[in-house]
């Protein structure tokens, strides 16, 4: 590959806003948006409901909390 996006990135230096930036924002809120619509839509009225506002969201806290351990755990 020899280099070559990384020598054109720093001679133009407007690439970095235009196209990468954006890219990567784009990764980085738009997968996440279903899933917070998950958690604050579906299940936290649910646990609200079962088990009171306080309780509820404590045990959404403690499981949106341990979602990363979970997800390092298996590499």
């Amino acid at each position: 590959m020899n280099g070559a996006p990384l020598r054109e990135l720093i001679a133009n230096p407007l690439l970095l806003v235009t196209l990468f930036l954006p890219w990567l924002l784009q990764g980085i809120f738009i997968p996440s948006l279903g899933e917070e619509l998950g958690w604050r839509g579906f299940a936290f009225p649910r646990l609200q409901a079962r088990y009171g506002p306080v309780a509820g969201t404590l045990i959404l806290g403690a499981l949106q909390g341990g979602r990363p351990f979970r997800r390092s755990s298996r590499r």
